[in-house]
């Protein structure tokens, strides 16, 4: 039980903090995925799609990195 509560608890903390990042740079992830004139051939892998996705596999990496460590430090 202590496995699958510290899994939730990590869990809501990391997605948590990465809907905090994404509310707090949005407006430089949209200059980012909307680039200028000589910037726009490499416009199209930049989406606001592609950056969400990044996103959620940052935090599945990390959940997977807490729960590697916790699983075998204790």
């Amino acid at each position: 039980m202590d496995f699958v509560e510290a899994l939730l608890g990590w869990s809501v903390v990391i997605v948590l903090l990465e809907w905090i990042m994404w509310r707090i740079f949005y407006k430089k992830t949209v200059r980012i995925c909307f680039l200028t004139e000589p910037d726009l051939p490499f416009s199209r892998y930049f989406t606001i799609g592609a950056m969400r996705v990044l996103a959620i596999l940052h935090a599945a990496f990390l959940i997977g990195v807490i729960f590697f460590f916790y699983s075998f430090l204790w």
